[in-house]
Order: C-alpha cells, then structure tokens, then sequence
C-alpha cells in the first residue's frame, strides 16, 4: 500500500516582505507622531513666549503712562511758579547733571528728546546717562509729586535725611531735604501736606543680566531702564524690565489751548512743552529668535496736569 500523500502543507509566520512593509508603516506612523509632538511644544513654546511678551509690554506702556498722566502733579499747588524752600527749585534745563538740580526742575514737568542723548545745541543727557549705557530710542523725563503723602515720621527717618520733598499749601510750595523739615513749614492754617518729589528718565540700554535666549549671541541684550532719584537726592540709573529693545514717543500739541489738536510731532520738533496735551508711547519688544513678527505696542496717554 502506497503511503497516504500529505495534506495541503500551511506556510506560519510572516514572510520578509510583510515584516518590511509592517516595519515600514510603523516607522511612518512614529514619525507622525513624533512631528505631531514637536509642532505641538513649538505651538506652545511661540504661546508662552508671546504670552510673556504681552505681560512685559504692558507693563512697560502702564508704567511709563502712569507717570506721564502724573507729569506735573503738584499736590494742593496751584501754580508751579510758587516753589521755594531751603532746596532752591532749578529752572528748566536740558541738561542732567549729576548733582541735585536735576531733580527739582519741577517747573520741568515733561521733556522728551528723540533718538539719542545729546544734541550739540538742545539738550545733553550724557552725564548722567553715559554711551555704553544707552543703546537706542527716544528719551523721556517725567517730574511730579508723590500722590500719597507722607508722614513725620518719614521726614524724621536718617536714613531719608537727604531726600526731597515739598510741603505745599493752594498758594506756596516749599522745597526741601528731610533734614531741613523744621525750617521748611507754612501756617497750620495754609493745612499743608508733604510729599515725595519723584523724577524720572526714561531710556533703553544694555541690560545688565546676561541673555538666557540661545538665539542671542551676544550678552547686550536690551531693556528699559530710568533714573530715578536717590536717597541723596542724585539722579541714580536702575534697569526696569529686559526685552524692550526700542521705545519711540509722539507729542500731540494745543498751542491755542482751544482743546483741538494742531499737530503730533517727534521731541526735536516741539517749541512748547506745556503745550503737549497727549503722548503716543511705541515700544517694539526684542526678537532674537523670530518666534512672533508681531513684536510692536502702543498706547496713548493723555497729560491729566498741563499748566498753561
């Protein structure tokens, strides 16, 4: 008898070709998948930078507008050429000097230059602010006093001995140091109040905190910085806030005070700073890697004690 011939023989398993083209599929799905992950941490990286952005712009135009609606806030004073005191007010000057009369130039209220520190003929800021400390942009100067007052305790406080302040009545304005409080006083009648004199400059510059942006290669990286006064009572240089890389301002001026603006102009352009009644603030935010185009904020902030 002859043997009963094989059955249909079955091939198990998978052959070359199938486990290529399994391998092939599988790879293709991971790199979806893995493109997929890597445009979702960039979408997320491009929201958080941008949404930090946001934050540092508006904190930079609310702080420069806050004090330029302030500019020329003189408390219960009704007029600003009514400054006296034991700290003699400076007139109005162009310059910076580093001594105290930058300061007390309150009949100075706003003063802006356009694109640079010095001019050969209208302005020089040098020396308080020097060329390896300012980068780019418009400067502002902003004076005003203190919207809380102070207390006696305060004045009486050594280690504010050499700040400035003003005691100041509807009529009369006293200028002085806290160390000369007792001999700077007006009438209990007068019922006078003290405050903080504040001055402000406004200007970008290198920052002083290295970059951690690995886009930038340098350690210049730009911010905002002011001067401020002291405890002295000297102008002191502080940075604010870094990534702001430029910062322009517009002035709308009304000549005729008819509350209808005659023209908007750049700083070098104005004659008359009482007639400033708005500002345009334009700040562009640094972009070392180009992750949002839209890198420019603006604001318009109307002076709220202009003095004719």
């Amino acid at each position: 008898m002859n043997p009963k011939p094989d059955a249909m023989k079955f091939q198990s398993g998978v052959t070359l070709m199938e486990l290529l083209v399994t391998l092939v599929i599988g790879l293709f799905t991971m790199a979806t998948l893995v493109q997929a992950y890597v445009n979702t941490k960039h979408h997320q990286a491009i929201t958080l930078h941008t949404n930090h952005q946001e934050q540092d712009a508006n904190y930079a135009l609310q702080l420069i507008a806050k004090d330029i609606r302030r500019a020329g806030y003189l408390g219960e004073l009704l007029s600003d050429t009514a400054i006296s005191g034991s700290l003699s007010p400076s007139l109005p000057s162009k310059l910076c000097n580093k001594n105290m009369s930058w300061g007390s130039m309150l009949q100075q209220p706003l003063l802006g230059f356009n694109d640079t520190l010095t001019h050969h003929v209208q302005y020089d800021y040098s020396a308080c602010i020097s060329s390896r400390h300012y980068l780019r942009g418009d400067v502002i100067t902003l004076r005003y006093l203190s919207p809380d007052t102070i207390s006696f305790s305060e004045l009486k406080d050594k280690t504010n001995k050499r700040k400035v302040y003003m005691r100041t009545s509807s009529t009369e304005g006293l200028l002085f140091q806290a160390k000369d409080y007792k001999t700077n006083m007006l009438p209990i009648i007068a019922r006078s109040q003290v405050r903080r004199v504040l001055s402000h400059t406004y200007f970008i510059g290198p920052s002083n905190t290295p970059s951690d942006t690995a886009c930038n290669n340098t350690n210049k990286t730009p911010a905002l910085f002011r001067l401020r006064l002291n405890n002295k009572g000297l102008p002191q240089r502080e940075e604010l806030l870094q990534g702001i890389e430029n910062i322009q301002f517009l002035y709308s001026i009304d000549s005729n005070q008819d509350g209808i603006i005659d023209k908007t102009q750049q700083a070098d352009h104005i004659l008359n700073w009482k007639d400033v009644v708005l500002v345009q603030i334009n700040i562009t935010m640094y972009q070392p890697c180009m992750i949002n185009k839209n890198n420019s904020y603006s604001t318009l902030v109307a002076l709220k004690n202009r003095r004719g």
